[in-house]
């Protein structure tokens, strides 16, 4: 068995748990020479190094190769933690199937200035709703919520001000009453409406409308129709939504139906409808991203804040997580089966759900494939070589100042 540290290469005997012998290199020409010094080697345990790989089959072309299993699923993991900090950056809530009641925790609010916002905010925040049931009532950050919140009065004043929005809106009432005065001035001499119509370039049912209007329209009235590449798609993506997939399936399905627009506008769709669909629901719990980290390392009645019900709950409500988990206690199993024809089925499934991190290691063991299956087959580990390379750096610390390669291998192998 053999280990690479700082020194170089480290090799243990498997029978006698000794160590044999140690490099200071790490070249594949240089360990592959080194190795031949050892007569009748056929089994070497080793971690997944490439430079390994290649120096242990020039020396010794028909010994059997085992990779670590530690090392397997560490990397393993290291790709996925990578892989979960792209989903979650910081952390995310579980719901509750059940729906809040309108006189529960969810708040409904419109305003009409980012005025009226901030004080709501202030408000919630006095009747003692937390954070996040503030940015699901009012659709807010939880940065702008927390920000809006240290505001005083003089602050919030500079915001009284009406949005773009309403300023369009005003523009329209103008522009609406403005043409209903002219349409009932018309009326007063003519009481024909394809004729009033005919004058003032509009439809004869338009011109009966205006004629109703005595007073101008309100503020709320008035709707704004803004149109967008997605709505001739919205019925497929609310669908494939309620179905769990991901934003990344929802584009690809309807480019093929024909949609022109950037991914981009229908992540930021995704968002809102999901956002609308979870304030619905009372938040069971919020996990950070560091818990969901820690799961990846250990089972789930060691990690502090979460129970196995909630984790439960996050695999059925995140399928992208699920994934994750998935792929981490599936190599598990098949790493443990002693079966090593269960790999190939593994590779081919896992290949399937696309992630990016885990199509990497896949691609790494594909490399080192034989040796891979040799660690499912073979008990043998490197937990000797291992403890080995700690009992090296206690001796290297032990003689700080004088500790050079030569010194240390001779002090080992006295």
């Amino acid at each position: 068995m053999k280990k690479r540290h700082k020194y170089g290469t480290v090799m243990i005997n498997i029978e006698n748990h000794e160590i044999v012998d140690i490099l200071n290199s790490r070249e594949v020409d240089k360990v592959a020479e080194w190795l031949k010094e050892f007569k009748n080697i056929d089994t070497v345990s080793r971690d997944g190094a490439v430079t390994y790989n290649a120096a242990i089959s020039k020396a010794f072309p028909k010994a059997t190769q085992i990779s670590d299993r530690f090392h397997l699923l560490k990397s393993l993991t290291e790709h996925l933690k990578i892989e979960l900090q792209r989903l979650v950056k910081k952390s995310i809530n579980i719901y509750s199937d059940e729906i809040m009641e309108k006189d529960g925790n969810k708040k409904e609010f419109t305003y009409k200035t980012k005025g009226d916002l901030i004080r709501e905010v202030k408000k919630l925040y006095n009747e003692n709703y937390s954070t996040v049931e503030i940015c699901n009532a009012l659709g807010l950050s939880k940065y702008m919520a927390r920000k809006y919140r240290k505001m005083n009065e003089k602050e919030i004043e500079e915001y009284d001000k009406p949005t773009n929005t309403d300023k369009r809106k005003e523009r329209q009432i103008q522009k609406i009453w403005e043409k209903a005065q002219q349409v009932q001035k018309k009326y007063e001499t003519c009481k024909d409406y394809s004729k009033i119509g005919g004058k003032l370039d509009m439809d004869y049912r338009t011109v009966k409308k205006y004629l109703k209007i005595t007073e101008p329209p309100k503020l709320e009235e008035i709707k704004t129709t803004n149109t967008s590449k997605l709505d001739k798609y919205k019925e497929i993506i609310i669908d494939m939504n309620n179905q769990g997939e991901t934003s990344a399936t929802i584009y690809k399905k309807i480019k093929e139906e024909g949609y022109e627009g950037k991914p981009t506008i229908l992540k930021a769709y995704l968002a809102e409808i999901r956002r609308q669909q979870k304030s619905k629901y009372k938040i069971l719990s919020n996990i950070t991203q560091t818990t969901l980290i820690s799961l990846l390392y250990n089972g789930v009645e060691k990690v502090k804040n979460i129970t196995k019900e909630i984790f439960e709950e996050v695999k059925k409500q995140y399928t992208d997580i699920a994934k994750i988990y998935y792929v981490i206690e599936s190599f598990r199993t098949v790493l443990f089966s002693k079966t090593e024809e269960k790999l190939d089925l593994w590779i081919k499934e896992i290949k399937e759900l696309n992630l990016e991190e885990v199509n990497k290691f896949i691609a790494g063991i594909e490399r080192d494939i034989n040796a891979v299956k040799s660690a499912i087959k073979l008990d043998y580990n490197n937990g000797l070589a291992e403890g080995s390379v700690n009992k090296i750096k206690v001796i290297k610390r032990i003689m700080y100042g004088r500790c050079s390669h030569d010194l240390l291998r001779q002090e080992l192998l006295i």
